[in-house]
């Protein structure tokens, strides 16, 4: 028996909904020189004005939005991290000194993982640090003795891996998730690098302080082709949610440019008042959907471990499927999923629940096919749709399944975790 198709609707924006949240239609810009940031609207008629300053803007080292369209702002000045929500409530501090920030700053100081990892541009230690969705267990990822000197941006790319521009060195660096192994991805020579962004088609964008933009096709190093140049000094870039147009702002001319990330076509939105340091919008750095699979599965009858794995891609408008294979044939199982999760086990009759069971989600009941009672011959799949609703992009849901068996600990078998990012 094969349960019906999940509409993920009403309980996804329950789940991305929960507070107020960032809009896809307003830019953020920096002026770094007097510690304010700008809300920016594009659109039949476009404006911008002044949405915040000291204390939490003083020397505003850089800007992002995480995967549920929350703001994150640096803090140079007394190395802190802010977390806003929409709703206008006063802003938490999610990061000191005291867990490890000490001097970020840069165009795109802040990385995001779709694993729900944060990266910083540790710039004044000469150094790329990692942290979990909820601000902890930081980890150095590369330093000085990978020769980073100055990063300053950092891009997330399609396999999990990072490029990191430094530009005290004039050379981007790839640098490996779970490695740290750091090589040069490009040189620069004379020329500064000083943002990188990455498509949801994986093509890669580089801009120097010349203001050339290089895009890399694929993100194959060496395949740059300079796409055009868009004034010089300091400058940052940013995808619009929709991937579809690049925003580009420059302190030496103070223009808002919209690019066309194809043709290299532009026209200045405007010419600020003020010098513009860093562009930021929510969705900017938003990922194709994706499946990520990990933990333990505890075995049932003859120890063979029971896998839950994500069939296609979970993405606005588009079907994708939850498959649960090598349980017990015939057997009864228990596919649920929550909004909510954890990386880290919480123990559950015998093996390791990651699912939180207090926030929202589901139990989908099942019959696993094959043989009755021969070990690892059952599966079982949940088609899942996810409607055209872009308030769903960035949701994410935590996926684990259940299986009736004798042969376990507690007479329960459970699978690893499936990880699921919405993408648009």
């Amino acid at each position: 028996m094969k349960p019906p198709t999940l509409v993920l609707g009403a309980l996804a924006l329950l789940a991305t909904t929960a507070s107020a949240h960032f809009t896809e239609n307003l830019v953020y810009v920096l002026d770094h020189q007097a510690s304010k940031v700008y809300v920016v609207l594009l659109g039949a008629e476009p404006y911008y004005q002044e949405t915040m300053q000291s204390p939490y803007a003083e020397l505003p080292g850089g800007i992002g939005f995480t995967f549920d369209a929350e703001m994150l702002l640096v803090n140079y000045a007394n190395d802190a991290v802010y977390y806003f929500d929409a709703d206008g409530g006063p802003p938490a501090v999610v990061l000191t000194a005291a867990d490890g920030i000490t001097g970020v700053r840069g165009p795109s100081a802040i990385g995001l993982s779709p694993l729900g990892e944060i990266y910083f541009c540790d710039s004044d230690a000469s150094r790329l640090i990692r942290y979990n969705a909820d601000f902890t267990n930081m980890t150095v990822i590369a330093d000085a003795a990978d020769g980073l000197v100055d990063p300053t941006a950092v891009a997330v790319l399609a396999d999990g891996n990072l490029l990191v521009t430094d530009r005290a060195v004039n050379t981007v660096f790839h640098v490996e998730r779970a490695t740290g192994n750091t090589a040069v991805f490009e040189d620069f020579g004379p020329a500064t690098p000083l943002d990188v962004v990455v498509r949801d088609n994986t093509d890669l964008y580089l801009l120097t302080d010349g203001g050339e933009l290089y895009r890399y096709p694929g993100a194959a190093a060496g395949s740059g082709v300079l796409l055009g140049c868009y004034g010089s000094g300091e400058g940052s870039l940013s995808f619009s949610h929709d991937q579809a147009t690049l925003y580009h702002v420059n302190e030496g001319d103070q223009n808002l440019r919209l690019i066309d990330p194809d043709t290299g076509a532009d026209f200045v939105q405007f010419n600020f008042p003020f010098s513009p340091s860093v562009v930021d919008c929510v969705g900017s750095r938003y990922a194709h959907g994706n499946y990520y699979e990990f933990g333990d599965p505890l075995p049932g009858t003859g120890g063979v471990p029971p896998r839950i794995d994500g069939i296609g891609e979970p993405r606005i408008d588009q079907q994708s499927a939850i498959e649960v294979h090598d349980v017990l044939g015939g057997a009864p199982v228990f596919l649920a999923f929550s909004s909510a999760g954890f990386f880290a086990p919480t123990p559950f009759l015998g093996g390791d629940l990651h699912l939180d069971l207090s926030a929202p989600g589901d139990v989908f009941p099942a019959v696993a096919s094959g043989v009755p009672g021969v070990a690892g011959d059952g599966e079982t799949a949940l088609d899942v749709l996810i409607p055209d609703n872009p308030a769903l992009a960035g949701a994410v849901f935590w996926w684990q399944a259940a299986t009736a068996d004798a042969g376990a600990p507690a007479g329960i078998s459970l699978t690893d975790c499936l990880r699921m990012y919405v993408g648009l």
